[in-house]
């Protein structure tokens, strides 16, 4: 595996075109190439030939970073705590509805007591993270600090930790500006959860479409 922060950016590998015909290509020089068409397959003729026989990166499985982590290299608090996160909204998915009301899998990848490791793990990497930020605040801004927050709430209310979920979500501070109406309405959704002692994940709110 590697991060797309250790590498260095050479350029962006431009989308091959379609075949074009004779008929197609006078046509398209009388209108002087109005839609671009003549541009794109001339970039994709100028990219040179490495370029094009490079492969697509390829996004690791659940699987490929459970194993990671078990033989991790160049693992920081920053880059642990995005892998966790993606293992434990993965971990998830069985409870999950797809919009047809079908599970959206039945598939369970951690037992629970590899399920509470992950939590209890990333609550130990906010921690750590706090920590940095204490030292570089300007790369943390107000949004961030709340998301974090947010996040950490979860993970208590789904560790069973409910009053500290609570304590915690309380300790957010949301102005009333209309735009943070939906952040009230979800924090006080998972402070009504954790009151009533609900430890599964919950659907906060669907978008109306969702990919």
């Amino acid at each position: 595996m590697f991060w797309f922060d250790d590498i260095d950016f050479v350029g962006t590998i431009p989308l091959e075109p379609m075949r074009i015909g004779r008929l197609e290509r006078w046509w398209l020089n009388s209108i002087m190439d109005k839609r671009g068409i003549l541009s794109i397959e001339r970039k994709w003729n100028e990219t040179p030939q490495e370029w094009k026989d490079a492969k697509r990166a390829e996004k690791p499985t659940v699987s490929y970073l459970l194993a990671y982590l078990d033989n991790p290299t160049n693992l920081t608090p920053r880059r642990e705590l995005p892998i966790r996160r993606k293992i434990w909204w993965a971990a998830n998915n069985y409870l999950r509805d797809n919009n047809d009301g079908t599970p959206s899998t039945n598939i369970k990848v951690l037992n629970e007591d590899e399920f509470k490791e992950n939590l209890e793990a990333m609550l130990r990497l906010h921690a750590e993270l706090s920590l940095l930020d204490l030292e570089e605040p300007d790369l943390k801004d107000k949004v961030l600090v709340e998301r974090d927050l947010e996040e950490q709430a979860e993970i208590l209310r789904e560790l069973g930790r409910f009053e500290e979920s609570i304590k915690l979500l309380e300790s957010i501070k949301v102005s009333d500006e209309e735009e943070d109406e939906s952040q009230l309405l979800k924090i006080s959704k998972l402070v009504g959860y954790a009151r009533n002692h609900d430890a599964q994940v919950r659907e906060i709110e669907r978008k109306e479409f969702r990919l």
